[in-house]
């Protein structure tokens, strides 16, 4: 047990660490809201119901009149998956999948850190910084962005290993995580997270041959083309629907403006690193940042802030020197590059890099700061720990610090800040930033008093004492920010009665209705969210999702949809005006008498009596892969409104079928799908076989 403990104890701190800043999330006492719950949930799962049902997951029909789901990146990716063959989704599952992400986000800095050759004490105070730093905590409700930062410490850490070692277990690694990062992750990061790879990997080839170091030249010349072809192979079909779907989707195209939906909307400003040094400060809610609370946050903790700054200034004698001043540019270029808004840099990558300008929130670029800078805080301990003359001068620096935080602590001048430890739910939500200035002082001058006595008294139980401060730091700041994004107040378990109250497969639809008044069918169903009608599985033209169609758009705005939404799912017309719907038209009785047989995301059977030679409306959004079907025999579709298929029928007893075909994108995926799990046996197989090797080794 012993051997066990010390063998695994990275792991087991980090997890540890991880229970205590969410112990009430981890034992689902709490609820987790905003996106998180407004749009990945509903995603996530219709896309359990899809697998459990035997359907794959191709199209969404419960939201804002039907999207394909095949074209969105999340949708084939592994993790969920994985979850909805064992769980099936719902709250607990997603925060449950939140909390493994951070965890997987230390492990992935604990790894990434083992290339510069740090101790195992300082690597795994890292890991705790990483995993809860502030992109991760205030944006928690934005489930992509914390993905792409978990996944991105792997991708780096197999990447630098593939060109110092060209193997291909680093190779097929490098794949596999790249694979979870591109469908799991935001694309504005993975784009990001791409470009910085494909420097990584020039960096090392200019270097190679330069040296002439011909041995690895020749081994990444069949390696690296080899890792190619098998990443396309599982990324086909993510691939294939994104590039159809990319001409048809809206947001596809920004302006450079600050405001609506412009490419500098949720921008950081100088102000807002403030939270560098006081988080608390910056998650209230202030004109003073210049943004929104949760998009400010940077905070890695005070401590770390100083080890990086002084080994910065102190560390030349350090062998990873060099190296921590590269990070140390990288890390500033990007701090810029997030404050859009009074910096050019921004504009630079939106302007002139292919696909940087397609998303926003150029806040996302500050987890490419804060990565870097914790390595140079690592650095800095590592020096420290390893060079005893440097305490000394360590001691004066948070000597220095001390005295400035009591300063800022002086003037917070606030009376009544240690009322949230007496009734910490009722409170944090409504301090001013005064108190939250006092509250962040207060801590962090407790803090380094412990350090410099330690530093001081017991210098060869320094290191010891960092990852417990570290710790402690950055799981009281969770504490007390987490009502950002967590509701104390509302019971978790009141979701799940709703989500177990709706029926199971795929209901039947009901004609008598029109689609704006399809919530009646659900007013006695327990209430959820804005997507309520995902779970009760029922199109239905209202949604909450980020992302439509510009043919459903336009008909939002020349208002058709308004118009359609008067009618049900499938409506009878004896003809139509020039393209456009009439109710002149209208068959009202034909279109309740029609019977539906089968329902479910991809396909929709109805029993259509005496309606030989009038048209049958699908009212629903129109996508190329439609097919329509009657009595067996295929029907060529007309366009009504600019955004719906219609067809017309033939015979006075219809079987009309309905089904969503996209051929290609379905053989793609049993491409992927088997070459995923070849690169999934193939990595357990070589994996297992090094440890065996290291095992003997030892």
């Amino acid at each position: 047990m012993k051997q066990f403990l010390h063998k695994y104890s990275a792991p087991l701190i980090i997890l540890l660490v991880l229970f205590l800043a969410f112990p009430l999330l981890m034992l689902y006492q709490q609820r987790m809201f905003w996106d998180i719950t407004l749009i990945n949930l509903p995603w996530r799962y219709h896309l359990s119901e899809c697998i459990n049902n035997g359907v794959l997951p191709l199209w969404n029909p419960y939201m804002n009149y039907g999207f394909p789901q095949m074209g969105h990146n999340e949708t084939w990716y592994p993790v969920s998956w994985l979850f909805s063959f064992l769980f099936k989704y719902d709250l607990a599952v997603l925060q449950f999948e939140y909390l493994f992400n951070l965890f997987m986000a230390g492990i992935g800095f604990y790894q990434l850190s083992s290339l510069f050759k740090l101790d195992k004490p300082v690597r795994i105070a890292g890991a705790i910084a990483y995993m809860l730093c502030g992109v991760f905590i205030a944006q928690a409700s934005h489930l992509g962005y914390v993905t792409s930062g978990a996944w991105m410490p792997f991708v780096f850490y197999y990447l630098v290993k593939l060109f110092q070692e060209p193997k291909f277990r680093f190779g097929f690694n490098l794949v596999f995580f790249y694979f979870l990062l591109v469908t799991g992750g935001y694309p504005g990061n993975f784009i990001v997270i791409t470009y910085i790879c494909l420097g990584i990997a020039l960096y090392y080839l200019v270097t190679y041959i330069r040296a002439k170091r011909s041995v690895e030249l020749k081994k990444l010349a069949y390696i690296i083309p080899t890792l190619l072809i098998v990443f396309l192979m599982i990324y086909a079909v993510v691939l294939q629907a994104t590039l159809e779907l990319n001409p048809l989707i809206t947001r596809g195209d920004l302006e450079y403006t600050n405001t609506g939906f412009g490419a500098m909307t949720g921008s950081n400003t100088i102000q807002s690193y403030a939270s560098l040094v006081t988080p608390l400060a910056a998650s209230v809610e202030s004109e003073l940042w210049g943004t929104a609370r949760m998009l400010n946050d940077s905070y890695f903790g005070i401590i770390l802030l100083l080890m990086a700054l002084f080994f910065m200034v102190k560390g030349k004698s350090s062998p990873n020197y060099k190296i921590g001043v590269y990070l140390f540019v990288f890390s500033l270029f990007f701090l810029l590059v997030s404050i859009a808004i009074q910096f050019p840099l921004h504009k630079v990558l939106f302007n002139y890099f292919p696909l940087l300008d397609k998303f926003r929130f150029p806040s996302l670029y500050r987890i490419f700061f804060i990565l870097p800078m914790i390595i140079l805080s690592i650095f800095g301990i590592q020096l420290v720990v390893k060079n005893q003359e440097l305490i000394k001068q360590l001691k004066v620096w948070i000597i220095a610090t001390i005295v400035l935080i009591a300063l800022l602590f002086i003037f917070s001048q606030t009376n009544h800040s240690f009322e949230m430890f007496v009734d910490f739910e009722a409170v944090v939500l409504n301090l001013p930033i005064e108190a939250m200035i006092f509250i962040d002082c207060f801590l962090a001058i407790i803090m380094l008093l412990v350090l410099l006595s330690f530093a001081h008294f017991k210098p060869k139980h320094l290191i010891t004492v960092l990852i417990v401060l570290v710790s402690f730091d950055l799981i009281v700041h969770t504490w007390i920010r987490t009502p950002i994004f967590v509701a104390r107040n509302t019971d978790p378990s009141l979701v799940d009665e709703g989500i177990a109250a709706i029926p199971d497969g795929f209901p039947l639809i009901n004609q008598k209705i029109p689609t704006k008044l399809a919530e009646e069918q659900f007013q006695n169903s327990p209430p959820l969210w804005t997507n309520k009608y995902s779970y009760n599985k029922y199109p239905i033209y209202q949604g909450s999702s980020p992302y439509s169609t510009k043919t459903y758009a336009a008909s939002i705005e020349n208002g058709d949809i308004e118009q359609l939404m008067e009618y049900p799912f499938i409506a009878i017309f004896d003809d139509f005006n020039q393209g456009k719907v009439d109710t002149m038209f209208y068959q009202k009785e034909l279109t309740e008498s029609t019977v539906c047989l089968n329902s479910n995301p991809n396909q929709f059977e109805f029993e259509i009596k005496n309606a030989a030679n009038k048209f049958a409306l699908f009212n629903h959004n129109k996508y190329p892969h439609w097919k329509f079907y009657e009595n067996g025999v295929k029907l060529e579709p007309i366009e009504v409104s600019t955004n719906f298929y219609a067809v017309q029928l033939k015979s006075n007893q219809s079987e009309l079928s309905i089904s969503f075909e996209p051929e290609l994108t379905i053989k793609l995926f049993y491409l992927s799908a088997v070459s995923f799990l070849g690169l999934l046996v193939l990595l357990i197989y070589l994996n297992f076989k090094q440890v065996l090797q290291n095992n003997k080794n030892t």
